[in-house]
């Protein structure tokens, strides 16, 4: 998790004409619950590229191109939207072809052996690979002994997805994490819908810290006569219901350029102009809203916090399809980077009908909770899937909470044992971030070690020597399985 000397948009909140299309956007398509019908119009093609057998499970790694860009095709140009090129968003600088590419791998079972659940699972801040995800939630072992399969999505600026002048998990501009969230929700949506029809049941979103407020808003849009009413689960971990704190009182916050975002707010005539018509200039001015009273010194922080509630606020999009106890928040007691108990924010359990629970991990903050309790969040999963179909699951006891008819629970099990965070693993996380600085190398025209190294990296985190690579292409209506494809 990349937060410690990073940066967070350096550059500028992004062009304005891109946040006013993002508003116009926002209003017209997922806050309506209409992203489903955007994908059934126009189906994207499903492209599987490898497949592999290892540890008892089937892995596959595949790709297509994000919905996002049928609407909004200017995001994705490499000419960029005719936006000044010093802005860093949409042009040749800091976009490039890889961030439409929706790229995934999945871990599912072995050929012939019969789909049960899946789950999707989304990036926290940082995660550039499948590696973490894979190995933390133990994926295959949770396909092998508990029926759930997962996809691992690649954020975009992240990865393969990531422009070519980033560094890490770096974003240049605030509109990039808008832009982030309308891609993954559109692509949640698509991968939901593809595997249902692979013959995966029930079907969930999860994630961690940035990755779980991403499911959380992709839950909402996945609402289609094709599912036939069907539930799904929610798990997001470590995460809450507005980024807007995150990024102005979290410790996030320590991270974000204000210079540069207070620089250009005051000597931008273009952004004041969209700031106008947008109808966020009017609540900075508004002595009466709640920035006024949060940040009275800082005109920077309160346009942060209201472009943070327009585009990330739970409350303003539709109530997920989920059943009786399928969709649990999972939190830290002591989490500074996602304040779960800032004011002026909706608690989980106001939105929605009151259907989420909350439970709570004691004693432990976002990091820690991060890396020891993976095996909570798993637990949840399971047992949120479970909720949907019982049989399509293996449900391990759940660990002990301290009032099991709340819905507001604290979580009293032991650390995470299963995962032991010992000097193999650190060796791994370490070698995972020196790849990482190698693969900026040979982005920048570094020489053949960076290459090689990036080589063997991805040979170990794939088994990519052992994997069979194809290519089939497919569309969500007519794609044969993965299982199938591989006998073909």
């Amino acid at each position: 998790m990349e937060w410690f000397g990073s940066e967070f948009f350096s550059k500028s909140w992004g062009p304005p004409e891109l946040l006013k299309k993002l508003q116009h956007y926002q209003y017209k398509y997922p806050r309506q619950g209409a992203l489903m019908e955007i994908i059934e119009r126009r189906m994207p093609t499903m492209v599987i590229e490898k497949e592999w057998v290892k540890d008892g499970v089937q892995f596959v790694e595949g790709w297509f191109r994000t919905p996002l860009a049928t609407l909004m095709p200017e995001i994705f140009n490499n000419n960029g939207n005719g936006s000044t090129a010093d802005n860093g968003t949409a042009d040749g600088g800091n976009c490039n072809g890889n961030l439409a590419r929706a790229t995934w791998r999945a871990v599912l079972p072995t050929p012939g052996t019969a789909r049960r659940a899946l789950v999707v699972n989304l990036a926290p801040t940082g995660d550039q690979g499948y590696w973490r995800r894979e190995n933390f939630f133990q994926a295959a072992q949770m396909c092998r002994q508990q029926g759930v399969s997962s996809i691992m999505l690649t954020n975009p600026y992240y990865g393969e997805r990531r422009p070519k002048a980033q560094s890490f998990s770096r974003l240049f501009n605030v509109s990039d994490l808008f832009v982030m969230g309308g891609c993954l929700m559109l692509e949640c949506c698509f991968l939901l819908l593809w595997a249902r029809q692979q013959g995966f049941y029930p079907l969930g979103l999860t994630g961690v810290s940035m990755g779980g407020h991403m499911a959380s808003l992709a839950s909402t849009n996945f609402i289609t006569a094709r599912a036939s009413n069907e539930s799904i689960a929610l798990v997001p971990c470590l995460s809450w219901t507005s980024a807007a704190p995150v990024f102005t009182q979290g410790l996030l916050a320590r991270a974000v350029r204000w210079d540069a975002l207070s620089a250009e707010l005051d000597k931008s005539v273009a952004l004041r102009r969209v700031l106008d018509e947008c109808g966020w200039a009017a609540m900075m001015d508004d002595a009466n809203h709640v920035t006024a009273k949060l940040f009275p010194d800082s005109r920077a922080r309160r346009l942060m916090w209201i472009l943070m509630d327009e585009f990330t606020n739970l409350c303003h999009y539709p109530t997920p399809p989920t059943g009786a106890g399928a969709m649990r928040f999972v939190v830290a007691e002591h989490d500074e980077y996602v304040p779960h108990n800032a004011a002026h924010v909706p608690h989980a359990q106001a939105l929605w009908d009151g259907d989420a629970q909350v439970h709570v991990v004691p004693g432990v903050g976002h990091v820690w909770a991060y890396f020891k309790h993976h095996a909570v969040f798993r637990q949840h999963i399971v047992n949120s899937l479970a909720t949907i179909c019982p049989s399509a699951v293996t449900v391990e006891p759940l660990l002990t909470t301290s009032s099991s008819s709340s819905s507001t629970s604290t979580l009293t099990a032991p650390l995470l044992t299963n995962l032991d965070l010992n000097w193999k693993l650190l060796r791994r996380f370490a070698n995972n971030m020196w790849v990482l600085r190698s693969d900026d190398g040979v982005k920048s025209g570094g020489g053949e070690n960076s290459s090689s190294q990036s080589a063997s990296a991805n040979a170990e985190d794939g088994g990519a020597a052992s994997a069979t690579t194809t290519t089939t292409t497919t569309t969500a209506t007519t794609a044969s399985a993965p299982s199938e494809q591989q006998q073909q």
